[in-house]
């Protein structure tokens, strides 16, 4: 997964904008991830290393949680280079609007279309993605937007 908001040798400050992170896999196995905001006002998504993973359950952080990360350069113990990512530190939480409630039809409800999911599931499949693939990651997504 990559964090390519995050940039070496620079601190980013991000707002978390869930109370936890979500969940899924790839290619490269399950993982966890955080919807956050950083400092330009901008909506991302940070993937946490396992270690970066570890401190941030550590904190216990919510919804506004504010943290402070350090980006460096590194190598790994064969050599290859990837992007060591710390917490350099906290700051006040801020306090976030709520989502407004999604509406359907002049009512208020929860549901998430299939169609949302399905438009989701084209777009990070790609043009390559067979069928069967993007049904399948939409099928994911509706389960886990239906969850959230």
């Amino acid at each position: 997964m990559s964090n390519k908001f995050i940039t070496p040798g620079t601190t980013t400050t991000i707002t978390f904008l869930e109370d936890r992170p979500f969940e899924g896999v790839s290619k490269f196995g399950p993982y966890k991830a955080y919807r956050v905001r950083t400092e330009d006002g901008v909506d991302r998504t940070l993937y946490p290393s396992k270690y970066l993973l570890d401190e941030i359950e550590k904190l216990g952080l919510t919804r506004g949680s504010v943290l402070r990360l350090r980006a460096e350069a590194a190598r790994t113990k064969d050599g290859r280079p990837y992007i060591r990512i710390d917490i350099d530190g906290m700051d006040a939480p801020r306090e976030l609007p709520r989502e407004p409630t999604r509406t359907h039809g002049g009512e208020q409800s929860d549901r998430i279309l299939p169609c949302v999911a399905l438009k989701t599931a084209a777009q990070t499949r790609g043009i390559a993605g067979e069928p069967g693939e993007v049904i399948a990651v939409a099928e994911k997504y509706l389960v886990w937007l239906r969850a959230a």
